[in-house]
């Protein structure tokens, strides 16, 4: 019965770790917005800030040599001329997610 308690227990915290780790695409979208649409453009809609001198978020999101682990990577390690962000990994984790958002056409 000890056990069966603790299995459920692992379990429960598992789905809870796995949920969190997911990411907010709202979230991620609203902090593409405040750190990245001053170069980037990232969202969908017309008229969307940033320049056409770096890749759009779209551009990113379906190139498929450009998955979750790239963005993550990235963000862990800025190229110049992007700044570093004190981004914390639910954040990371939020802008992922709103990057699933953007591969759909």
């Amino acid at each position: 019965m000890r056990v069966l308690i603790l299995l459920l227990g692992l379990t429960l915290t598992g789905h809870g770790a796995m949920a969190q780790a997911a990411g907010d695409a709202q979230q991620g979208a609203g902090l593409a917005r405040d750190w990245c649409s001053s170069c980037h453009v990232v969202g969908t809609e017309p008229g969307a800030r940033g320049t056409d001198a770096v890749p759009s978020f779209v551009s990113v999101a379906r190139d498929p040599a450009k998955g979750p682990d790239y963005v993550r990577r990235v963000l862990a390690n800025p190229h110049p001329p992007m700044p570093q962000m004190p981004l914390s990994r639910r954040s990371v984790e939020d802008l992922v997610a709103y990057f699933r958002t953007l591969v759909r056409p």
